[in-house]
């Protein structure tokens, strides 16, 4: 009952912010920074990242209503972004540029640097991009979003227990990767 009450609380903010630019440029500074991050672990792309999260609010905006019921609106978010990204993707064969999280925008880079130094955090980085990237969005979505595992399920359309079996078979791929770089 709670989750249906916020839902509505949610959609009634979209109707708002079709109709109120304040309204819409708070939303917008809330939520496009995650949803950037959603697209560009997709995309690989900033421009194209950026372009997928104005794409994704017009559209929104565009029919407020259809929000209402989707349950947590960030979890709703990263899921159009996510999905918008694929499509693009899959339209326009967008070569990945790889990108350098280092220069990634203010707020885009993971917080690893606040778990570890920034040797490690570097080397670590260097580690997930071997990742697939199924494995890679499930842990930018655990660890730099802080979902749990039933959002991160319904952004992905996954179960909650495989998104936990892939966090830790992931965690397990990484952690046997930097002991081999030890070695």
């Amino acid at each position: 009952m709670v989750e249906r009450e916020q839902s509505e609380k949610d959609r009634r903010k979209w109707i708002r912010a079709a109709e109120d630019r304040a309204v819409f440029g708070a939303l917008f500074r809330e939520h496009a920074p995650g949803m950037f991050r959603s697209a560009f672990s997709v995309l690989r792309n900033e421009e194209e990242s950026w372009d997928v999260v104005q794409e994704s609010f017009l559209k929104i905006l565009e029919k407020p209503e259809r929000y209402a019921g989707r349950g947590s609106m960030r979890n709703f978010l990263f899921r159009v972004a996510r999905n918008a990204a694929l499509d693009r993707l899959r339209r326009t064969r967008v070569r990945a540029t790889g990108g350098d999280p280092e220069e990634l925008p203010s707020g885009s880079r993971p917080v690893l640097d606040s778990l570890i130094g920034d040797e490690d955090s570097a080397r670590l980085l260097g580690l997930v991009e071997r990742l697939k990237p199924l494995e890679r969005e499930i842990l930018r979505l655990r660890f730099e979003e802080e979902l749990d595992y039933d959002g991160i399920g319904r952004i992905l359309g996954k179960r909650a227990g495989t998104v936990r079996v892939a966090v830790n078979r992931s965690k397990a791929k990484l952690s046997k990767w930097l002991e081999e770089m030890e070695s």
